[in-house]
């Protein structure tokens, strides 16, 4: 079987959320296996910062957000090549896959974030690159909204884990040597006792249910 495989993402190098973080750690456990990668980033110009473009056995392709462009390039690398499987970091970029998995040409795995299974998501494409998937993965709680609308769908647990660009060789401190810096700018002394959330505390992401870790130490 071959060890290339296909990776239709929306972007893992110009960005620091969280489908970005787990996209390059997938990223990083593929090369770590022995795959060559065909990576083609959707929302990414050809100028996009980044240490994977180079490595060995990696060939990178910038989307620049054209979606007719983005579309064409992925189907021509499914037709001319062959794939262990294809990899998706976000169901509606997925979508573009579905014809390939239709002929048979490609088998893809998407990763499901829960931002794009709240309501009123997944929309039409959403739902097209979830049907025509091989395989689907999701935290815990992402499964558990997507089987909501979806619950005849197949969806395996793959637990979270950290950024391998950005939480590796980082300097232990003692938590009282730690400070934790406001958005005013203004920085506190931490205590013995710590709570860490990695992750947005925004408006639009409650759903994340920070509140619930906060609410006893009120």
């Amino acid at each position: 079987m071959s060890k290339r495989a296909l990776l239709v993402i929306t972007g893992a190098f110009a960005y620091s959320g969280g489908i970005a973080a787990s996209t390059r750690l997938a990223i990083r456990a593929l090369l770590d296996s022995g795959y060559e990668l065909d990576i083609f980033a959707f929302n990414e110009t050809p100028d996009a910062a980044n240490k994977y473009a180079a490595l060995p056995g990696v060939r990178y392709h910038a989307g620049n957000n054209a979606k007719l462009g983005f579309a064409l390039m992925v189907w021509w690398a499914g037709l001319t090549r062959r794939y262990a499987f294809a990899f998706s970091d976000h169901i509606n970029v997925a979508s573009i896959l579905a014809p390939l998995a239709w002929l048979r040409l490609v088998r893809y795995i998407v990763r499901v974030h829960l931002i794009e299974a709240v309501a009123p998501n997944p929309d039409a494409q959403g739902r097209l690159g979830l049907r025509a998937a091989w395989r689907i993965h999701a935290s815990e709680f992402a499964r558990a909204e997507v089987r909501k609308a979806f619950p005849d769908l197949q969806i395996e647990v793959v637990p979270l884990a950290l950024d391998p660009d950005t939480h590796f060789d980082l300097p232990a401190l003692p938590p009282t040597q730690m400070k934790l810096q406001a958005v005013a700018g203004q920085e506190r002394a931490l205590g013995e006792r710590v709570v860490l959330l990695v992750g947005r505390m925004a408006a639009g992401e409650q759903y994340k249910g920070q509140d619930v870790l906060i609410r006893p130490y009120r």
